[in-house]
């Protein structure tokens, strides 16, 4: 991706062979829902590499900024997000409600949805580089906190 245009695909062996394209080299040896690498299992496409660019906020203006909004730390079902399309609905495991620009009580649940691709096209990333863990995955990378508008929120 470049200047927020698709200028191609990942591709393992598996996935080119499959769209009749050419390996691109993005695969990872591990077996799904394993904390681990593995070789019981073939590769599998994976982004090893991804850096987001684009406007930069503290994360504490990013809060700041935000009349009625929520803070997720953390979410349930990731892995159920649809790949083809970015749609996606997660349960909230762990956040906070921010009223009037702050921090005001932690949620109990509920559940946030949308359709990535849109969602990143407006996005403002913090300045605040954090290592994040992606769960029963091996994958992890330096992700900065990132503010969505227009995010569909459920629960009380």
């Amino acid at each position: 991706i470049e200047d927020g245009i698709l200028k191609m695909f990942l591709y393992d062996e598996f996935s080119a062979i499959e769209s009749g394209a050419k390996p691109t080299g993005s695969a990872m040896d591990a077996e799904r829902m394993d904390s681990s690498t593995t070789y019981r299992s073939p590769p599998t496409t994976c982004a090893r590499n991804l850096i987001l660019k684009g406007e930069t906020a503290s994360e504490d203006e990013l809060i700041k900024n935000t009349r009625n909004g929520i803070l997720v730390l953390d979410v349930l079902g990731a892995h159920t997000s649809n790949r083809a399309s970015g749609d996606f609905s997660v349960a909230i495991y762990a956040g906070y409600a921010i009223k009037d620009g702050e921090l005001a009580f932690p949620l109990k649940g509920g559940m946030v949805g949308g359709n990535m691709p849109r969602m990143l096209a407006d996005a403002v990333l913090a300045d605040n580089y954090k290592l994040v863990g992606s769960g029963l995955s091996p994958a992890t990378g330096y992700m900065p906190s990132i503010k969505f508008d227009n995010v569909r929120v459920s629960g009380d």
